[in-house]
């Protein structure tokens, strides 16, 4: 059935009760937006599992599970393809999430993650953006939307920090795996050590220290301040993001995107 008010497509009670093989006890929302759907689901016989539903073409986490397996992962027990959405089941994790993460807390739980993510080989990534060439694609593609509202006029000045700056994001820096969304609410900690990262939709092959810029933004800190160019980067690939999602997607979040490049002007200018 279609979920009400997203073009998101989940099973029904008789259809998932089938599939997991139990009377459904409760549904409880965890998450929603126009790309995705998640619930807890609890079963008669005390089973409890998360159902995840989201487009298709807008995630690569149904490839990343089905090609790769390591300890800090927890696969899904179950992927199907219904409409256009991939659904995958996962066993419900009652592990706390980190809260009230300070600065130098939020940077030794990243380096924890990135040690563990770099030897994930042939990992599948959304945006590749390990290079300074790679990263003036991406833009030029995502413009298109600007371009086509008559909008494009600060385009130019991103694509210049780019040309200009950009070069001390890649220049002698190691490229590796980038989990790209590492808030705290997919990052599941037991007694003070990290067990599971969750939700590899739009990994990136990018530089390592992009993905501490990212995390402090995600948590509300300041991450240009902190992190300088690599948080100018940050906030590109959330307008990179945007833009994508406005032209393949959602041509609503268009006022997003134009708000994250309205943001890097004002740090630029």
């Amino acid at each position: 059935m279609k979920k009400e008010f997203l073009n998101i497509w989940i099973h029904d009670d008789k259809r998932l009760e089938k599939l997991m093989k139990g009377k459904i006890i409760s549904r409880e929302k965890l998450h929603q937006w126009p790309l995705s759907y998640v619930e807890k689901v609890a079963l008669d016989n005390n089973a409890q599992f998360v159902y995840k539903s989201q487009n298709s073409d807008s995630s690569v986490e149904k490839e990343f599970y089905s090609k790769i397996k390591m300890p800090f992962l927890t696969s899904p027990t179950y992927f199907e393809t219904y409409e256009n959405c991939d659904i995958m089941v996962f066993p419900y994790l009652d592990y706390p999430k980190p809260e009230n993460v300070s600065e130098i807390e939020l940077e030794q739980i990243v380096l924890k993650v990135n040690r563990m993510i770099q030897g994930i080989s042939d990992m599948p990534v959304f945006f590749d953006l390990s290079s300074a060439e790679k990263l003036t694609q991406i833009i030029d593609t995502v413009s298109v939307c600007f371009d086509e509202r008559g909008r494009s006029h600060n385009i130019s000045l991103l694509k210049k920090w780019v040309f200009e700056k950009s070069h001390t994001c890649y220049d002698n820096q190691e490229t590796g795996n980038v989990h790209g969304d590492l808030s705290m609410s997919n990052i599941l900690i037991d007694n003070d050590e990290l067990r599971y990262i969750l939700d590899w939709q739009r990994p990136m092959k990018a530089p390592i220290l992009l993905e501490n810029a990212l995390a402090f933004r995600l948590a509300g800190y300041d991450a240009i301040k902190r992190y300088s160019d690599f948080g100018i980067l940050a906030l590109i690939c959330h307008f990179i993001w945007y833009s994508y999602a406005c032209i393949n997607f959602m041509p609503f979040v268009f006022d997003i995107a134009e708000k994250l490049l309205l943001e890097f002007v004002s740090f630029y200018v």
